[in-house]
């Protein structure tokens, strides 16, 4: 079972800000005559970050397993054992933590393998998405 992340106007305006920076760096660069090894290294360097960043915003999936859930963000994996599990909460809050997300409300998952505790992800179907994990969990 394959759930997509939902999307959120705020967070989706923050990311296309911050590519029209990157992309942005690199205009001025074409305004000169002469194109140097710097200009060429620099637009490549420019252009990788912005495609790395991009798949880590646009595939983002979370995926039921028979022993695990598995999160994909780009090139960001992360298993969470249904057994590790230990608490499932409602965020608010997107912009700390561990989190492979698009929206900026959704749900946090804490286990006990985490590095950072928990990972926040915004699942589209919400409501089933939870009742789906607290049945292979068996919490509450």
């Amino acid at each position: 079972m394959i759930y997509k992340t939902k999307r959120d106007k705020t967070i989706s305006f923050s990311y296309l800000f911050i590519f029209s920076i990157f992309i942005g760096t690199t205009i001025p660069l074409f305004i000169y005559e002469e194109m140097t090894i710097f200009v060429l290294i620099y637009t490549a360097f420019v252009l990788v970050i912005t495609l790395l960043l991009a798949w880590n915003i646009l595939d983002i999936k979370y995926e039921f397993l028979s022993e695990c859930l598995l999160v994909k963000g780009g090139f960001f994996r992360s298993k969470i054992y249904y057994s590790e599990i230990t608490k499932i909460s409602t965020t608010t809050n997107p912009w700390y933590g561990y989190r492979i997300m698009g929206a900026s409300k959704g749900i946090e998952i804490f286990y006990n393998s985490a590095l950072m505790g928990s990972v926040k992800i915004s699942p589209k179907e919400e409501e089933h998405f939870v009742e789906e994990l607290k049945k292979r969990t068996n919490l509450p």
